[in-house]
């Protein structure tokens, strides 16, 4: 029994080594498959990391770029202002002046005779030493504003050649970052001794290829003259030489025009001696107490209605203007005239005794308007004016009665300067404005046009009464606007143009099993589609871009009017980030980058979804 035992365990010995060696085998395909699935995802890990961040980096330097162009062109805007402001100096201390011009005028005219010369030996001391004071006043004022204005001119330029100079040198810099962030993320590998290149590394695709000259076109194409698609370009640089670029600097001129201080849009922020009183707009000093009476007696079938108006007062305007000096576009040349060197800084400043005198009475019976006569004595009538309707029509007209001139006060001071090419007079300003000649536009140089008679020479009124803007130029120097870049509103965008940045990087599988398992020969080919490696490559696509967007998490950055800004480069808040790719960037990926023939596939699908049809 035992003997017989002990031969039936050693006849069992071995039986599970067959199924040791048949479970081995299946075992080391699994560890193979692991292994080459895990080998084959740390590869399209890695090159997807590369193409991320080589889309982010891409985005950051443009980001830099656009926040650079900010704040050069705020800078622009401001040293603008500045000029705004010397030259508004100037115009003050000519104003001030011709004050005693005024003096001597009016004392000779209405004083001299009646009081026997005896208001000349009061009023000529007056005048004398006046005119010892202001004219060092002006002087300083004309040395200081004249030198200011050339400096800031200068800065201007330096900094408009700065801009230009960074965003063209962000091409190069943009590509290099691009390239060697993806080489960074996906290097080349080399043996131990670092002697032998055993594969290479991710390099663009061909949709990469395809994308990144597209991106240079749109972002960088308007910094070239003659190479920027509207339609496309996401920026454009002015040139002040161009007649093309015309818009662009009516942009600049309203932007830098918006941005005048108080002191140079109307002399705001004057505070009047009696009563004290901060005013917005110059100063206006009653001579008498404004009388405006509007009043209504109520008859049995009718009513009529009273009006009477008395104004006497010393008025003060005054402000500084960004002009072109060409006048308005010219018709039929395809663009516009406003070319960036041919602005200029133009300032005027005025004192008048301004009188208004009207009076008009309205008669109603039944509900019905029987008439209304009325008369009014203004310098912004420009003197004695009559108007009548009978039943509703106005018959003004057809009285034809023209406008009487009529002394509606006197000019007690004017002055004016300019900073720019060409000197601009009182004639060529009347040819620069869309109103009829001999009329302005009230709401320039702070609303004083409102009083043209202070502002014109008129015989016999002496020399100082200057012309509205005389040639009273510090600056001739002073060539307009600077060279400047802002963004574009695009109509086209198919998503790989700026502001986006889509990038398509690969690799191929003899690199990727250089330092490897062999994908060669691999019977577990779903690897190879999973980790979209057709073409033998594997590849990977990111995409980018950069926004603008003002923070709101602290007050400091919060605007104070509540306004929302938009994007441009005049505001310098501009971030990047990575964003989702769309469908039409992943089919082009896969036609351009894995060779996916979308013909055959579609003919292989038809072949699918066709009904069968019977035979007979």
């Amino acid at each position: 029994m035992v003997f017989g035992q002990l031969n039936l365990q050693g006849r069992q010995r071995g039986q599970s080594s067959v199924f040791v060696v048949i479970f081995l085998g299946v075992l080391l395909l699994a560890l193979i498959s692991l292994y080459k699935s895990g080998k084959l995802t740390s590869e399209k890990m890695q090159l997807q990391n590369a193409a991320d961040a080589a889309a982010y980096s891409v985005s950051v330097v443009e980001a830099r770029d656009l926040n650079f162009m900010s704040y050069t062109n705020r800078a622009m805007v401001a040293n603008e202002v500045a000029i705004a402001q010397m030259v508004g100096l100037v115009s003050w201390a000519q104003f001030l002046q011709s004050m005693s011009g005024w003096m001597r005028f009016y004392e000779k005219t209405f004083l001299a005779g009646p009081t026997l010369g005896i208001s000349t030996g009061v009023v000529e001391p007056i005048a004398a030493g006046w005119d010892v004071v202001m004219s060092v006043l002006g002087s300083v004022m004309r040395t200081l504003g004249a030198t200011a204005t050339k400096i800031l001119h200068v800065m201007n330029k330096i900094y408009g050649i700065a801009q230009y100079g960074f965003h063209l040198t962000s091409v190069w810099f943009m590509v290099n970052t691009l390239l060697d962030t993806i080489e960074t993320n996906s290097p080349p590998r080399y043996n131990a001794d670092g002697s032998t290149k055993l594969a290479d590394g991710a390099r663009l695709s061909e949709m990469g290829i395809v994308s990144l000259i597209g991106h240079i076109i749109s972002y960088y194409g308007g910094a070239i003259p003659g190479f920027t698609v509207p339609s496309i370009s996401f920026t454009k640089t002015y040139l002040p030489t161009k007649r093309a670029d015309g818009v662009g600097y009516e942009r600049l001129a309203a932007i830098t025009n918006e941005a005048r201080d108080p002191f140079s849009r109307e002399r705001g922020k004057t505070r009047r001696i009696w009563p004290p009183h901060d005013l917005t707009s110059g100063w206006t000093l009653d001579i008498i107490p404004p009388i405006h009476i509007k009043e209504t007696i109520d008859l049995v079938i009718a009513s009529v209605t009273i009006n009477f108006d008395l104004e006497l007062n010393v008025n003060r305007k005054g402000g500084t203007e960004l002009r072109h000096i060409k006048g308005p576009a010219v018709p039929g040349t395809g663009g516009t005239s406003r070319r960036g060197d041919q602005f200029n800084w133009s300032a005027g400043d005025r004192l008048s005794l301004d009188f208004l005198f009207g009076a008009g009475l309205e008669v109603e019976a039944l509900g019905i308007d029987v008439g209304s006569i009325s008369f009014e004595i203004s310098q912004a009538a420009g003197g004695f004016v009559f108007s009548a309707s009978l039943l509703g029509m106005d018959i003004t007209d057809i009285l034809d009665l023209p406008t009487i001139p009529f002394p509606t006060g006197g000019p007690l001071g004017s002055g004016g300067a300019q900073a720019g090419s060409s000197a601009i007079t009182m004639a060529k300003i009347l040819q620069l404005t869309p109103q009829p000649i001999g009329q302005l536009e009230p709401h320039r140089y702070g609303t004083a046009p409102a009083s043209l008679l202070s502002w014109i020479t008129v015989p016999p009124l002496p020399p100082a009464a200057a012309n509205l803007i005389p040639p009273n130029n510090i600056a001739p120097t002073y060539r307009g606007l600077p060279m400047y870049t802002d963004t574009l509103q695009q109509t086209v965008n198919p998503g790989f143009l700026a502001p986006y940045f889509l990038v398509g990087v690969i690799k191929d599988m003899e690199d990727v099993q250089a330092t490897g398992p062999d994908y060669s020969s691999d019977e577990l080919d779903e690897l190879r589609t999973q980790y979209d490696a057709g073409n033998d490559r594997i590849a990977a696509i990111a995409k980018s871009e950069v926004y603008f967007k003002r923070p709101l998490d602290l007050g400091y950055f919060a605007r104070l009017d509540g306004n929302e800004e938009l994007g441009s480069a005049f505001n310098p808040f501009w971030q990047a980030r990575l964003i989702d790719t769309s469908w039409a960037d992943r089919i082009m990926s896969l036609y351009l980058q894995q060779k996916q023939d979308f013909l055959e596939l579609g003919d292989i699908m038809d072949e699918i979804t066709a009904p069968s049809l019977p035979s007979f």
